[in-house]
């Protein structure tokens, strides 16, 4: 009984944190840097959490609207009391039902861009750059690419599509 009243504790917890980023993304069109600061300890959970950890094997189902969401719900006494019964299918479900999106936020993707960069080769790093690839934003080398590497004789011309998160994305068009 009381470790179903610890359960049902801390779900309580993750909704609330949920809400509260909820809300401070519906009233404002840019965040504060207390909101994104959540996101440097939303890092240091990740990093300091075993591979084999439930709170790691969660964070990496996560999609990079889901991870950009989580990043920003948790002060740290939140997420220290959460992070057991932390799970991808729970924002995921929340996300869905309350209608949230974070894709839109470049304030959101510039700080996690920031962290990734400044902690490499972390698991953090890893989640961060394996969410990005599976979303389909391209990586540094691939934005390098020539217009004779991409151009494969087809006529389709190389064009920079700087809407995406403030970076710049390859797409072909036809001629």
């Amino acid at each position: 009984m009381k470790n179903e009243v610890k359960i049902l504790s801390e779900q309580i917890k993750i909704i609330e944190g949920l809400e509260h980023a909820k809300a401070r993304l519906a009233v404002t069109s840019s965040l504060e840097s207390n909101t994104l600061s959540k996101c440097d300890v939303f890092m240091r959970y990740v990093n300091s959490s075993p591979y084999d950890s439930g709170f790691y094997l969660e964070v990496c189902k996560l999609s990079l609207d889901e991870l950009a969401f989580s990043s920003i719900s948790f002060e740290e006494r939140r997420l220290k009391s959460i992070v057991y019964s932390f799970t991808a299918s729970a924002i995921r479900d929340y996300m869905t039902s309350s209608q949230v999106l974070c894709l839109n936020r470049p304030e959101i993707f510039t700080r996690l861009r920031h962290l990734s960069n400044k902690t490499k080769g972390t698991p953090f790093h890893e989640v961060y750059m394996t969410a990005q690839s599976v979303h389909g934003i391209p990586t540094k080398s691939a934005l390098i690419q020539s217009d004779e590497q991409i151009n494969d004789g087809t006529g389709y011309k190389v064009v920079t599509d700087h809407r995406l998160l403030g970076r710049k994305r390859l797409r072909l068009e036809p001629p």
